[in-house]
């Protein structure tokens, strides 16, 4: 399955925007997660260039919107893809255009999902974005082979 202009986009705009301000290249590994991490928690003080200046709070309007609109749709998109590359083939992309609230990596058999655009605005926010679905979640019939195999493996 082929993974939505929309993802490829902005992971690619994240991957230069980081280049941009951090000076580091994020290559889809996970040992670049620190990097976007740091990234996303920073990316407004990043973004002035200064560290004296002070960046907007994240509680304004506009950090806000720059955050929901922009940042987090680009390093949820980036978190995806490392997360599609590492496990190949298990996770595909739900992502209809311009609701990142809806978008979702999604595996099989069992059906496991999470939203990496909520996981992202989490890290930028650092506090849960309720209705962003950031957690890992499963189908409610799923419940219990999820259970009985994280029984057997401890």
């Amino acid at each position: 399955m082929s993974v939505p202009t929309t993802i490829v986009d902005l992971a690619n705009a994240c991957r230069a925007s980081v280049l941009a301000t951090v000076g580091v290249e994020l290559d889809f590994e996970p040992e670049t997660l620190p990097i976007l991490d740091h990234y996303a928690k920073n990316h407004a003080t990043l973004a002035v260039g200064d560290p004296l200046k002070r960046a907007p709070k994240p509680s304004s309007d506009d950090a806000s919107d720059e955050v929901v609109g922009l940042v987090a749709p680009m390093c949820g998109a980036y978190f995806g893809e490392v997360m599609r590359h590492h496990f190949d083939g298990v996770f595909r992309w739900h992502a209809p255009d311009d609701e990142h609230a809806l978008w979702r990596l999604e595996a099989e058999p069992v059906f496991l999902f999470f939203n990496p655009v909520g996981v992202a605005l989490e890290v930028m926010e650092q506090e849960d974005a309720a209705g962003w679905g950031a957690h890992l979640r499963v189908r409610p019939n799923d419940r219990e082979a999820v259970r009985a195999a994280l029984e057997l493996l401890g």
